[in-house]
């Protein structure tokens, strides 16, 4: 099973992760969480120790900013439509959908810190590819905090006619990742290994320090557009990187049910 982009005049899935922590629904925990992507900063870093004493110098304090723990925050539009691009339709898919052959989606991504983010296929025919950046438009995957980003741009996913389950890797990092080719090109896009990604964040970033929520809210306005499109009512699902020491980087797998 593939997807392959479709155009138009113009989430939640099933997922699972690497391995991922499940945040209870309710009560002060989902709270605390929402809180961590949006708002909740990391512990001041420790002084370096002074230096031996001596003649003093005015020294300029550094202004002390403050980070925030790494998070993605993340949904899938499921877009439906009549004959003749009638009656278009685009929807939040609810959690654990199930899609079916025709089915057009596009993820939205939104980082709580500015940096990095890769969206890679795992191909089940043991070729992976970069879905974010994509090398039609210029292949640069730097992102700013609290912008939404759309997986593909102006286009959709269409579910071919061969059922299966697709496996999506999503990473925000502060830094470039060294596994990657610093700019996906045409030409070094057959070069992804989804695999050594993998590798490369574990060493650093612990799974158990990786949580997940979801996290619904009000219909945004709706889009105005040619064809009347509803505004989806938001159920995103976020990830955030609990941990203290290590917090460069957050990292989901999801996985897309075809049949």
């Amino acid at each position: 099973m593939r997807i392959k982009l479709v155009g138009i005049a113009g989430a939640m899935i099933g997922l699972a992760m690497i391995p991922i922590s499940q945040a209870q629904q309710s009560g002060d925990s989902a709270r605390d969480l929402s809180n961590m992507f949006y708002t909740d900063t990391l512990p001041p870093k420790p002084e370096p120790p002074k230096p031996a004493p001596g003649p003093k110098k005015p020294v300029p304090k550094k202004p002390v900013t403050a980070e925030r723990r790494v998070g993605i925050k993340y949904r899938i539009w499921h877009l439906t439509m009549g004959p003749g691009c009638e009656n278009i339709d685009v929807q939040e898919a609810p959690p654990n959908s199930i899609f079916h052959s025709g089915d057009r989606i596009r993820l939205i991504f939104e980082s709580n810190v500015d940096g990095y983010l890769y969206v890679m296929q795992k191909g089940s025919t043991g070729r992976d590819r970069v879905l974010f950046p994509d090398p039609k438009i210029g292949g640069d995957n730097r992102i700013l905090r609290g912008i939404q980003y759309h997986v593909p741009f102006r286009h959709w996913f269409e579910f071919d006619k061969h059922p299966g389950e697709e496996k999506l890797t999503v990473v925000v990092s502060r830094t470039l990742l060294k596994s990657l080719p610093q700019q996906v090109t045409p030409e070094n896009e057959g070069s992804v290994s989804v695999v050594s990604v993998v590798e490369e964040l574990n060493q650093s970033v612990k799974p158990r320090d990786l949580v997940m929520f979801q996290e619904k809210g009000a219909a945004p306005p709706a889009s105005s557009t040619a064809q009347p499109i509803s505004a989806p009512v938001s159920q995103a699902t976020i990830v955030v990187n609990t941990s203290q020491n290590n917090n460069n980087a957050a990292y989901v797998e999801i996985k897309l049910k075809h049949e």
